[in-house]
């Protein structure tokens, strides 16, 4: 009964892995599923979130917001109030 939730356990991790784009350089095991696990968090915690902050990035430059608040720091809170992110 062990193995089988280990089984499924690693085919949850290689789903999860298909799933966020990452790719496995070797095939998920009771050994590995630990560090599986861990570059998977990473991925989602780290990489997934650095793309996001990078387009966002992108659409203020683009729309010249990023000078809009350059110039005008006093309506930073307005549009990012801290209090929605803690």
């Amino acid at each position: 009964d062990r193995k089988e939730t280990r089984q499924e356990e690693r085919d949850e991790l290689t789903h999860l892995a298909s799933v966020a784009g990452c790719f496995l350089a070797k095939s998920v095991t009771p050994d590995n599923a630990e560090e599986t696990r861990n570059i998977l968090t990473h991925y989602d915690i780290i990489e997934k979130r650095r793309r996001q902050l990078d387009s966002i990035k992108r659409v203020l430059e683009k729309s010249e917001l990023s000078e809009f608040f350059r110039k005008n720091p006093d309506c930073l809170p307005l549009a990012f109030p801290e209090d929605d992110f803690f």
